[in-house]
Parts: structure tokens; C-alpha cells; sequence
């Protein structure tokens, strides 16, 4: 079967959902973004302690492993419930990635206010935003670089 076939096939299919079924894939749809809002979340409140106690170095393994750690999440989550659109899946993911940029810097600049209050040392909140944000899209280009080999 041919690629276009497979791609005729799926519009056809499209085309033919009821509107509760159009309905629940929005809904699906909306609640994998709200999955991966709520990750991107979490693990940034949860980095609040670890950049009180941690050095720079341990800050920059751990953001991008974070990140992942959350990606992955959400991968797992949409692949197997979801099953959403290509289209739709890397829009999520690129929105989170963006969330996720923002929440981590938010939090981190939170973690400088606090570590200044205890005289504990600070890390740079655009550096552990992009490092986790590195960590967060890692997962979308690995397929971009072995398809090009």
C-alpha cells in the first residue's frame, strides 16, 4: 500500500466520524495539552528545592533530564490513549515546549529570590530554561536526524 493510499484512506475516515466521535477527539485532544501544562508544572515547582541545594553544574544535567522526563510522559500518554493526528500531536508538544520554557524560567527566577533570602547561590533562569527545553524537544529531532541518514 502506498503512502498516498494510507493518506486517502485516513481522510476518508476523517470525513466519516460522527459528531460525538469529532467531539471526543477534541477532548482528547484538550486533555493531552492540559496533561502536559500540568507536567511542565509540576517538575518546575519540584525544581524550585533542587536549585536551592544544587550547584550549576548538577542544575544543568538536571533541567534537560527533567524536560525529558516530562516529554516522555506526555509521549507515552498520547501514543497510547491519544492516538492523535500528527499534526495535532506536534502542535501539543511544541505549545508544551514553549509552556514549559516559560514555567521553568518563572520558577527558577523564583528559586534565585528564595536561595537570595538564605544566601544559598543562584543559577541563571534563562540557561535552566533553555537547558530543559533542549531536554523537552530532544525526543522530536532524534526521528528528523535518522531519517536523514
Amino acid at each position: 500500500m502506498s503512502k498516498e493510499h494510507a493518506e486517502k484512506i485516513i481522510l476518508h475516515a476523517e470525513k466519516m466520524k460522527s459528531g460525538s466521535v469529532k467531539v471526543y477527539d477534541e477532548f482528547v485532544f484538550w486533555f493531552a495539552f492540559l496533561i502536559s501544562v500540568f507536567g511542565n508544572f509540576f517538575v518546575s515547582v519540584a525544581m524550585v528545592p533542587l536549585l536551592l541545594v544544587t550547584s550549576n553544574a548538577v542544575a544543568f544535567i538536571a533541567a534537560p533530564l527533567l524536560g525529558f522526563g516530562v516529554r516522555m510522559a506526555v509521549e507515552l500518554f498520547m501514543k497510547n490513549v491519544a492516538h492523535l493526528r500528527k499534526s495535532r500531536h506536534d502542535a501539543i508538544m511544541f505549545i508544551s515546549a514553549a509552556i514549559g520554557l516559560a514555567m521553568v524560567y518563572v520558577f527558577a527566577h523564583i528559586s534565585n529570590i528564595l536561595a537570595g533570602l538564605m544566601n544559598l547561590n543562584s543559577h541563571n533562569p534563562q540557561i535552566i530554561a533553555v537547558f530543559y527545553t533542549i531536554g523537552f524537544l530532544i525526543p522530536f529531532v532524534f526521528p528528523f536526524l535518522s531519517k536523514k541518514q
